[in-house]
């Protein structure tokens, strides 16, 4: 049976294949799964995996922000935000990531800034598999570190309509959001509140 990077969230690096694997190189896992994708190197994804979601991978992070919620359910067009460049969250120290993001050709909103909220890698994924939990896609930040940096990119009349369709359709609870608009700066907060 071929293999797919779906139970890893889509996305794992050549170490995290070769450890869970038992293979001895990545070429053996290429050979028997026409399901797996090079993305650069040491990194994999599903053949799936394509447009933004593997624009970003390319760039070396993954969708974040307003592009990540519109991955997530096509949020940002039901507002009537318009998305113009594609939003990433990169890695503290990723000095590769200008060049990358240079030979994409696309326009990016590169985030730098640490997560949140804890993140689930691959190996996590496979683990939590096992006992028929839901995978999380690796290809994207999950919708509340989104919303979390969305309301600080967008306008506050845009994050606001953002947050009621979010809480709306059911992408985050009221407490979540609740939650997220707290971590927010304080001017965040402030602007939010204003009108």
């Amino acid at each position: 049976m071929p293999f797919t990077l779906c139970d890893f969230g889509c996305v794992a690096t050549t170490a995290e294949l070769l450890a869970h694997l038992k293979q001895d190189s990545v070429v053996d896992i290429y050979l028997q799964s026409p399901g797996i994708q090079h993305v650069r190197r040491g990194v994999h994804a599903c053949a799936h995996v394509i447009g933004d979601e593997l624009a970003a991978l390319r760039c070396g992070g993954v969708l974040d922000c307003i592009s990540a919620l519109e991955a997530e359910g096509a949020l940002a067009s039901a507002c009537g935000i318009d998305v113009p460049a594609l939003h990433v969250r990169f890695r503290r120290g990723d000095h590769w990531a200008r060049q990358r993001i240079a030979e994409s050709g696309r326009p990016v909103v590169a985030h730098w800034h640490e997560w949140r909220f804890r993140r689930r890698d691959a190996v996590t994924n496979v683990e939590e598999r096992r006992f028929r939990r839901p995978v999380v896609p690796l290809t994207r930040v999950p919708p509340d570190e989104a919303l979390a940096q969305a309301v600080v990119c967008l306008t506050p009349d845009e994050a606001r309509r953002l947050i009621a369709l979010a809480e709306a359709d059911g992408v985050l609870s009221a407490e979540r959001v609740a939650r997220i608009i707290a971590m927010a700066p304080r001017r965040t907060r402030q602007a939010l509140r204003r009108s």
